[in-house]
């Protein structure tokens, strides 16, 4: 996760900076930039602008460009992150809505617990936004689901049950087809019916799999060494 503070005024930048690292330390790894003006934001983000996350800048500097500005030409090169503005211009609220920001939020009269609030729900859409998602359908059902919320497929002739979260979904397909859409995403064959995402193996144990949800999945001879070479990792 990477979050960008951008503000030419240092004490505001020092003030909130405390509040972006105790948030941003629920998710994970992270990564917090300071800069001082939109020109150098641009400039540091011109070639991969979904290198941020999320933005946290005010509207006005003193340079030539202003933070909606700024913003609306990172939009035009792809940015898909969040940005909350926090500003003291109030005025400039309804001008801001035609770049997308996640929240606009006055300096003087936002709380800390407010803005850290709004910041996590920024944290939130922002990792969403970039998670792979797989769409599969049956009867008219169609669910888009986050691919590292999978946890393995079972086949039973044409009918593929994936489990997800806490949920099941049906819908026809092969174990062959699943397993080429998913290469390189670390699911691993363990039977002719079962396709398992390695990353929620709680255990291996002789020729079964305990998954972190407490599933067990059966390991077929054939596959019987990779799954040692994974209990070994």
């Amino acid at each position: 996760m990477r979050i960008i503070l951008c503000d030419s005024d240092k004490s505001v930048v020092g003030t909130y900076r405390k509040f972006v690292e105790v948030r941003a330390a629920e998710f994970g790894p992270a990564r917090i930039d300071e800069m001082d003006s939109c020109e150098k934001m641009l400039f540091e983000l011109s070639d991969e602008p979904n290198e941020a996350d999320v933005i946290i800048m005010d509207t006005h500097f003193e340079a030539k460009m202003d933070g909606i500005e700024a913003v609306r030409q990172l939009r035009d090169i792809g940015f898909i992150g969040e940005v909350i503005f926090l500003t003291d211009e109030k005025e400039r609220v309804f001008e801001s809505f035609d770049v997308r920001p996640f929240n606009y939020l006055l300096k003087g009269s936002v709380s800390l617990e407010k803005f850290s609030e709004v910041l996590r729900g920024a944290l939130l859409s922002a990792r969403d936004a970039k998670r792979e998602r797989l769409t599969l359908a049956c009867a008219g059902d169609v669910r888009n689901i986050p691919i590292d919320e999978i946890k393995y497929f079972e086949v039973s002739e044409r009918i593929v049950e994936v489990h997800y979260g806490t949920e099941v979904f049906e819908f026809y397909s092969t174990i062959d087809k699943l397993e080429n859409q998913l290469f390189g995403r670390n699911f691993i064959r363990s039977h002719k019916s079962f396709l398992v995402n390695a990353e929620h193996i709680d255990t291996v144990r002789g020729s079964e799999i305990v998954m972190d949800n407490g599933d067990i999945v059966p390991i077929a001879s054939k596959y019987a060494k990779l799954f040692k070479e994974v209990n070994t990792q």
